[in-house]
């Protein structure tokens, strides 16, 4: 299945974020994703998806880039004819890219010149996956996911949501 959306990124973040401030904590940006799934049996299924967050993010300074994908480990089931919940680990990436450059910033008082590295980091942080899907008939479905990171810990965890649009191939 092929899928198309919206990605909404640190959920929490931007409901309680002072008026204005929303944009500055949180991104909603454009989600691609496919997903494979095999039957265990009537109702149960193993669905693993890998997702891509477009376009990339840039940096305040201009010389950076982050980009963002999920590869989700779920098992599914069928709650009705029409509506199944998945559930599993999730497996979030971050590359992020800088080029050496120095840039101009405010350092309080006034203004100086900070050095930025050119080099390409790779961060992974596992993330709890879920979600549910409603078929809409003719290989059309809608689906809603949710991914919970650093869920042991209540002050670093991050709730990021998408909403798509599927067609299975």
């Amino acid at each position: 299945m092929a899928e198309g959306g919206v990605w909404a990124s640190n959920l929490k973040e931007r409901f309680s974020a002072p008026d204005g401030f929303a944009n500055e904590v949180s991104e909603i940006k454009g989600v691609l994703r496919i997903r494979r799934g095999w039957h265990l049996g009537k109702r149960f299924y193993f669905e693993p998806n890998f997702s891509l967050v477009l376009p990339w993010r840039s940096g305040a300074d201009g010389s950076s880039r982050a980009f963002t994908s999920v590869l989700g480990l779920e098992m599914g089931v069928s709650l009705v004819s029409f509506l199944s919940w998945r559930v599993g680990p999730g497996v979030q990436s971050l590359f992020m890219t800088s080029s050496a450059e120095t840039v101009l910033l405010n350092n309080g008082t006034a203004t100086s010149t900070f050095f930025l590295p050119n080099r390409m980091t790779l961060s992974w942080l596992l993330t709890v996956d879920t979600g549910f899907t409603v078929s809409l008939g003719r290989g059309w479905s809608l689906n809603a996911d949710l991914f919970v990171a650093n869920l042991a810990n209540h002050l670093r965890r991050r709730y990021h949501a998408t909403m798509t649009l599927g067609y299975q191939l």
